[in-house]
């Protein structure tokens, strides 16, 4: 067994990740993702893998328990994928692709987080990163085995290293060290491969922060600058914005420099968000290529929005939809009532009656506010049983808080699936008839929809004579 090797990774700032080169496995609302196919020589369950095989999950409470720790993914997203690894008695390739466009003489960074999910002695793992081109190995580099931690430790393990002279396309392969059997269990998170360059150091002039706030409806300027190392022979730089729909460049004067001068002319409500590329003069246009600064941050600060009016059954919650864009401003809703806390900007409102809430906003730019009206709807009570035999007693299927939803629809059938009540709009309860004649007894499936704001209601009723 060797010692474990700590991370040998970029010294500097990246680019972005290089999407086809790695993989954090995606999100879900299932247990389980989906296999890696071709990626991998490893088998693919949908369960608690065995020696050689693998699985794709949100976390491992569900596992091996006598085994492996309870963890969830390196970034702790609730429908977050990771995959976890039985490793195989022999050597095998845990995760392998082929990257295209990458640009000569740049350096990379291929790297992974890792974590020993063992919770008891036993083999720790050992991953070997190898970088090829035509079969014929780059760069490679062992992590030594992998301890296990009394709590939850990932750990980014990786290598950095220089594509030759012509070389545009390389394999990333991550292979098994160490045998399996007792123990050399491991989970494997957002394996990444991006452009390592010099340290980017952006500042907002004149500021401490990263981050600034000016007035909606203002005029400002505001200057960007950064500091970068020497580590190009020939730098060349693109400021970019996003705004929310991803990254964009810009094209004034100053955007292949590094310092940008941005003017706000009756600035508009929003965040904006700036970076400053950085690569060779020659692969300033090529993505894979170069590398990004930390984002500096404006925010124009809008006036209160209390977000979309709501809808609630009376006896439940929901969560107010408050937006500022200012990270400096104090808020608060009045009127308090059914406010788990009105100093929250998302508070969870659980109303007895319809109401009115109002949104308050200070900030340096003023005091704003808006409203949001949330309806309570009665509580919709559907009984199981009814006897329809004219008796006076429990002779209809009465479901009274109907008549709040004038659009609603009731449909009922039998076990057949054929259609013995149905209504919609004006209420009007079932009398257990279908066709003017008494349906025999027995259970009937309903579904019931009440309006857009809220789910079909479905279920089950027994006719009794």
């Amino acid at each position: 067994m060797t010692n474990e090797i700590k991370a040998q990774v970029c010294e500097g700032d990246l680019g972005a990740p290089i999407a086809t080169a790695g993989t954090d496995f995606g999100s879900g609302t299932t247990t389980f993702g989906n296999p890696l196919g071709s990626s991998t020589n490893y088998n693919f369950v949908r369960g608690t893998p065995e020696d050689g095989s693998y699985t794709i999950v949100k976390s491992t409470a569900n596992l091996n328990n006598g085994w492996h720790q309870n963890i969830i993914n390196h970034t702790n997203d609730p429908n977050g994928y990771m995959m976890v690894v039985n490793a195989s008695y022999t050597p095998g390739i845990f995760y392998q692709t082929t990257v295209t466009g990458l640009c000569p003489n740049v350096t990379y960074e291929f790297a992974a987080w890792v974590i020993n999910i063992l919770n008891k002695s036993g083999n720790n793992p050992s991953i070997k990163f190898t970088i090829q081109n035509n079969g014929q190995t780059i760069d490679e580099f062992s992590t030594g085995d992998i301890p296990r931690h009394a709590v939850t430790k990932w750990e980014q393990y990786g290598k950095t290293f220089k594509t030759p002279p012509n070389v545009g396309i390389i394999t990333l392969i991550m292979t098994n060290e160490n045998p399996g059997g007792d123990g050399n269990d491991l989970a494997l998170d957002d394996i990444t491969f991006r452009a390592c360059g010099p340290k980017i150091s952006p500042v907002i002039v004149n500021t401490s922060s990263s981050d600034i706030n000016i007035c909606e409806g203002k005029s400002e300027t505001i200057n960007l600058a950064a500091v970068v190392s020497q580590v190009y022979a020939d730098p060349a730089y693109q400021w970019q914005i996003n705004t929310g729909s991803g990254w964009s460049d810009l094209t004034s004067i100053d955007a292949q420099t590094t310092r940008l001068t941005i003017k706000y002319t009756n600035a508009k409500a929003g965040i904006y968000a700036y970076q400053l590329l950085v690569a060779e003069n020659a692969n300033i246009a090529s993505p894979n290529c170069r590398i990004a600064s930390s984002p500096l941050t404006v925010r124009v600060d809008a006036k209160a929005d209390a977000g979309l009016d709501k809808q609630v059954h009376f006896g439940k919650s929901v969560k107010l939809g408050g937006l500022i864009h200012n990270n400096n401003a104090t808020y608060h809703w009045s009127p308090e009532t059914g406010l788990d806390d009105p100093r929250k900007l998302n508070p969870i409102a659980s109303p007895t009656q319809d109401i009115t809430y109002t949104l308050t906003v200070q900030s340096a730019c003023g005091i704003t506010t808006d409203d949001v009206f949330v309806k309570v709807y009665p509580k919709i009570e559907i009984p199981n049983t009814f006897t329809p035999n004219a008796d006076g007693t429990n002779d209809n299927w009465h479901i009274p808080a109907l008549e709040a939803f004038p659009k609603h629809t009731i449909k009922i059938v039998n076990r057949n699936g054929l259609t013995v009540f149905n209504n919609k709009g004006s209420y009007k309860p079932w009398d257990g008839k279908f066709n003017q004649k008494d349906v025999p007894v027995g259970t009937y499936y309903y579904t019931i929809y009440l309006n857009e704001d809220f789910d079909t209601l479905s279920g089950w009723v027994f006719v009794v004579r």
